[in-house]
């Protein structure tokens, strides 16, 4: 039987606490925008830097894992 080792080590990355741990410190304190934006603002604006924020992490992490990718295959030659 065929064990996908990429998915594995993948599957082993996000399963890591101290990766999830230094995923969780992006933090943004928008605390002191509060009083000067009404509430829908305010939470449209922390919608956006969390989508914004997402849409990095996962273009950082494929074009991360293609060179990784890249590299291995090259090494296997």
């Amino acid at each position: 039987m065929y064990k996908d080792r990429i998915a594995e080590i993948y599957q082993t990355a996000l399963a890591r606490p101290d990766l999830n741990h230094l995923l969780s410190q992006n933090d943004f304190d928008l605390s002191w925008l509060k009083p000067k934006l009404e509430p829908e603002e305010y939470t449209k604006l922390e919608e956006v830097i969390f989508s914004y924020g997402n849409k990095n992490d996962e273009i950082l992490f494929q074009v991360g894992f293609q060179y990784a990718w890249d590299l291995f295959l090259q090494c296997s030659k």
